[in-house]
């Protein structure tokens, strides 16, 4: 493979690796650290770590009527997903070094991206939360800010041939399949839960709970591509010629300083926590909980119905038209590429999006409960979660996670761990340790063990921490 060649993926592998180092929630998302642990499934946590996941499990309450509580801090991050480690990117290129790659390597190198060809990304904070049961039998209070920063992109396999074998002769290349969303979204949260329904002992249900949770968002960013069409031929002299069909959307709080190509406004750069917002939008999350006969629970949640409405400093490109390129290291033409798409940009009134609407199920097994000398409590968990779109921390590819939580013996870590399907279609290994006392909850988790201890370099690291402190009343 020539320089020219390994310097083009270089810039895109460099612009992925690091623009994507921040950013769920919805089907694929980080939410706290208990859930980071047991492969990012609904468990049967009670008070602040239901929002956002299922909120009848609010109600699901320490052994107390009454208490406060608040989460802070909570942060969790996953740098990125892909089906292409930065092993496998020194092992293709041998990096720093070029090298040619045989046509064995450069078929395995596309192996790489036929099956998944995306990569995925995102960042959550849950700044501050506090819940408060009052009473029994008006149920449980909680008010909790979030931030996410989130995307996707999908790399379309044509480019993948094109970088790694050149524009051949009399061939064409489609690029229809490529996609790139973004955001930087912040909910504020208000959420009620009780349990509703008490049965006897002899019942095969015991108990039913129920939470609702209103959502107010608040949009500082977003980018995002919704139609790409590039169809190209290579003609006998290598010369690529076609047509390009191009439509996106960006919308920018006006505090980032950034100036549209048709504006002529100098806006202050003024970045910090409240930026002032590009969009705003409602979301609601509904979910239900029961207790069941042999120590099971089951619960089921819709979260995140609604949408978001980017309505100021809102631009659109769009792009129609033929190109000729015979040169692709030609910086001109490379210009007028870029001139072809970026100067086509134009102010609109809105962009409407919807939120990352997701169903979550989740079934849960008291395991110790069945032994009298079980040391400490243990639970298994299985979870599926089903996304209805794929904007950025969702898919509507569904995800999967058997994972197990054990409470050791008193002043012993809690150990999570569990097993799960990421957006890349590989297996992760989750794992998790907290500490519970009667005043404080504490966990630290990373949603792939294996990247800790592999010299592989993978790019799919993620941590998360939470402290949640308990006030009895």
């Amino acid at each position: 493979m020539n320089k020219k060649i390994k310097s083009i993926f270089i810039i895109i592998f460099i612009m992925i690796t690091s623009n994507f180092l921040w950013a769920q929630y919805g089907s694929f998302g980080i939410t706290s650290a208990q859930l980071v642990g047991t492969g990012d499934i609904i468990n049967n946590s009670y008070s602040t770590l239901a929002i956002g996941i299922n909120p009848a499990y609010l109600a699901v309450a320490p052994d107390t009527n009454h208490y406060i509580a608040i989460q802070f801090p909570n942060f969790s991050f996953k740098a990125i997903e892909s089906s292409m480690t930065l092993e496998d990117f020194n092992n293709y290129f041998n990096y720093p070094k070029a090298r040619y790659l045989s046509d064995n390597e450069k078929a395995e190198f596309y192996n790489k991206f036929e099956d998944e060809n995306g990569f995925y990304f995102n960042l959550g904070s849950n700044v501050f939360t506090f819940a408060i049961k009052p009473d029994d039998n008006i149920g449980t209070f909680a008010l909790s800010v979030t931030d996410y920063f989130a995307g996707t992109a999908n790399i379309p396999l044509t480019l993948i041939d094109l970088i790694l074998n050149g524009n051949q002769k009399n061939k064409n290349y489609k690029f229809d399949d490529f996609s790139f969303k973004m955001w930087w979204i912040r909910s504020y949260a208000f959420t009620w839960a009780n349990k509703i329904l008490e049965f006897s002992d002899n019942s095969f249900i015991k108990s039913i709970n129920v939470g609702v949770t209103a959502k107010y968002y608040n949009g500082f960013a977003y980018a995002g591509v919704d139609k790409f069409s590039a169809n190209l031929h290579t003609g006998e002299n290598n010369e690529l010629t076609g047509m390009i069909d191009y439509l996106a959307q960006t919308a920018l709080s006006t505090d980032f300083g950034n100036e549209y190509e048709f504006e002529n406004v100098d806006y202050p750069k003024n970045v910090g926590y409240f930026n002032e917002p590009s969009g705003s939008g409602f979301g609601i999350d509904l979910g239900f909980s029961a207790k069941l006969d042999n120590n099971l629970t089951v619960g089921l949640a819709l979260t995140d119905i609604g949408s978001i409405n980017w309505n100021t400093h809102v631009a659109e490109y769009k792009a129609q038209g033929d190109i000729f390129i015979n040169d692709l290291f030609d910086k001109n033409q490379r210009n007028d590429l870029e001139n072809f798409i970026e100067d086509s940009s134009y102010a609109i009134d809105n962009y409407s999006l919807s939120l990352p609407t997701t169903l979550r199920f989740n079934l849960s097994y008291q395991l110790s409960d069945e032994f009298e000398n079980f040391p400490g409590n243990m639970s298994l968990h299985l979870g599926y979660n089903q996304g209805f779109n794929n904007n950025p921390a969702n898919s509507t590819k569904p995800k999967v996670a058997f994972g197990l939580i054990w409470e050791t013996l008193p002043y012993l870590p809690v150990i999570m761990t569990g097993i799960t399907n990421n957006r890349a279609g590989d297996l992760a290994w989750s794992f998790g340790l907290g500490y519970n006392t009667s005043v404080i909850d504490f966990a630290v988790a990373t949603q792939n063990l294996i990247s800790l201890f592999s010299n592989a370099n993978y790019p799919h690291a993620s941590a998360s921490l939470n402290i949640i402190w308990k006030i009895g009343i």
